[in-house]
């Protein structure tokens, strides 16, 4: 066997911290075997460990074994180290905690659809490209309708932030609100910023800010609250408009092949 003290939880034996992790959860069903192992001696032994297992019966144990990738038994260190061979590795973790991995990976089906509907420019560096995307989504987009979507991150090039202008430039006579692909803050072409009445001089709610310009005049970014200011004038979207952003979603999950969804109570009052 060989034995180490225990160094980074991101990899033990080459599994990733979320591979384990989620193989922690899938170990629930066998803390009721505590340290028996029928099988093969495993091939990893974490000991000395403060392991949170999320079995209510069992919440806290020593030490686990894993084979292939699965927990085949947990409990005592003193209990687990017996099921080691000539060729299990051993971590001491000397007292660390060990969880489940944490995965918040998702998204909104209803809520995000407007990126589907009207424009996706998330991890998109180069700002050409994103008005490139934008009159593309105008074209075929029905006439009047606000775009909504954005994703945009100018730190991905210059770290400046875009204009107003620069998307006068390609579509003046739609309104456009972007958000940021952080939701702290979204750009608005003029249209947008005229139909919601801002000015320099438009208060704004608590730790928002209208950025502008050396003139003194709105750039067309909008800080925290104050997107708030043009994004409440923009029309709910009709139910025909929720069912087909939700179908276009989906459609872009199974490209991904992602194979379940989880509703988040978005879809509420949709008829």
């Amino acid at each position: 066997m060989v034995e180490t003290k225990f160094g980074s939880a991101a990899t033990l034996l080459g599994l990733p911290a979320a591979r384990l992790g989620f193989a922690t959860v899938l170990a629930i069903a066998l803390v009721a075997c505590g340290a028996r192992n029928d099988g093969p001696a495993p091939q990893l032994i974490v000991v000395n460990a403060d392991v949170y297992t999320v079995d209510p019966g069992q919440p806290r144990v020593e030490a686990f074994a894993v084979s292939n990738g699965r927990f085949v038994a947990v409990g005592a260190t003193a209990d687990i180290r017996r099921l080691a061979g000539k060729d299990t590795k051993i971590v001491d973790a000397g007292g660390s905690t060990v969880t489940p991995g944490f995965i918040d990976g998702h998204s909104h089906v209803s809520g995000d659809s407007p990126y589907v509907a009207g424009v996706d420019i998330s991890y998109i560096a180069d700002k050409q490209e994103w008005l490139r995307k934008i009159r593309e989504a105008d074209a075929r987009m029905p006439k009047g309708e606000w775009m909504t979507g954005g994703g945009w991150d100018h730190t991905l090039s210059d770290g400046v932030y875009p204009t107003r202008q620069m998307l006068d430039a390609v579509v003046a006579d739609r309104p456009i609100l972007l958000n940021h692909i952080d939701g702290h803050y979204s750009w608005a072409n003029t249209k947008a910023l005229q139909l919601a009445g801002v000015t320099a001089r438009t208060p704004v709610p608590p730790g928002g800010k209208i950025v502008l310009d050396a003139a003194g005049q709105p750039t067309g970014i909008l800080l925290e609250g104050a997107q708030s200011i043009v994004s409440r004038i923009i029309p709910a979207r009709s139910d025909a408009q929720r069912h087909e952003g939700i179908g276009a979603n989906v459609q872009v999950c199974q490209f991904f092949r992602a194979n379940w969804l989880a509703p988040n109570g978005e879809h509420r009052g949709l008829r």
